[in-house]
C-alpha cells in the first residue's frame, strides 16, 4: 500500500517555478508512479530487470518528459532525475541518497517533485534552501495496486487495484 497521488496542473507549477530559469524534474518510481499509471490507464506501469533488483518506471517518466517540455516552451531549462530501485525512494532517504539528490539538482533554481508529500519531503530535505522545492503531486489518498509481471513489464491491473480517497486536492493545485 503506498500513497495516492494526483498531479498538480501545469497552470500552477508554471506559477510556482515563477523566475526560475533552471529545473529538475525528479521522478518517483514508487507510489507516485503507481498513482500516474492508475489515473492515465497505463497496463504497463514499469520495466523490471536482474531478477526484479531494477526498475525503469514508465508512468512518471512520461509525465516528467512532457513536463521538460512545458517548461523548455516556457524559457526554462529542465533536467529529469529518477532514482529508482535499488535506491531507496524519496520518502526514505538516508545520508548517501540526500547527497545524490542534491547532485542532480546541480546549479538548478527549482526542482518538481513527481512524488507523493513524504518524497517531496525527503527531497525538500536534501536539497538547500536556496532552491524552491514544488510539488508536483498531491496526495489525496492511499492506493492498493495489484501488480504482476510478465516477460519484464510491470502490469498494475487496474480493476482489482484499490484507491481510498480521504480529501480532494487544494483548488491552487488544480489551477
Amino acid at each position: 500500500m503506498g500513497c495516492y497521488s494526483e498531479l498538480a496542473s501545469d497552470s500552477f507549477l508554471l506559477n510556482q517555478v515563477g523566475d526560475a530559469k533552471s529545473v529538475t524534474i525528479y521522478g518517483c518510481a514508487f507510489c507516485a508512479n503507481q498513482s500516474i499509471a492508475y489515473v492515465k490507464e497505463m497496463p504497463i506501469i514499469g520495466e523490471s530487470s536482474l531478477f526484479g533488483l531494477r526498475f525503469r518506471s514508465y508512468g512518471t517518466a512520461k509525465e516528467a518528459k512532457r513536463l521538460k517540455e512545458l517548461l523548455e516552451q516556457n524559457g526554462k531549462t529542465a533536467t529529469i532525475k529518477f532514482f529508482n530501485l535499488p535506491t531507496s525512494p524519496y520518502c526514505q532517504l538516508n545520508q548517501s541518497d540526500r547527497k545524490k539528490v542534491a547532485k542532480a539538482c546541480g546549479d538548478s533554481q527549482a526542482a518538481i517533485a513527481l512524488s507523493c508529500i513524504a518524497g517531496y519531503g525527503g527531497i525538500r530535505n536534501a536539497l538547500p534552501p536556496s532552491v524552491k522545492v514544488i510539488p508536483g503531486m498531491a496526495t489525496v489518498g492511499t492506493i492498493a495496486s495489484y501488480l504482476t509481471v510478465e516477460d519484464g513489464k510491470v502490469l498494475l491491473d487496474r480493476d482489482k487495484t484499490r484507491v481510498i480517497r480521504f480529501k480532494q486536492p487544494d483548488q491552487s493545485i488544480r489551477e
